[in-house]
């Protein structure tokens, strides 16, 4: 399953209707309100998450 949001995208790997991983990727970081750079990595991950657990169920 696939779902995409301008410049991100997440994608989830199922086996037997169960979730074996979630990729998540921002190629634009603007676009969910970060900033670039290492320095803001957490605020990043931090951003993703929810989406990542949203699709999970």
């Amino acid at each position: 399953m696939n779902a995409f949001y301008p410049h991100s995208r997440i994608k989830q790997y199922l086996k037997d209707g169960r979730a074996l991983r979630i990729e998540t990727a921002i190629n634009d970081p603007d676009g969910v309100g970060c900033l670039r750079r290492l320095v803001h990595l957490d605020e990043l991950q931090s951003r993703a998450r929810p989406g990542q657990h949203h699709t999970a169920r």
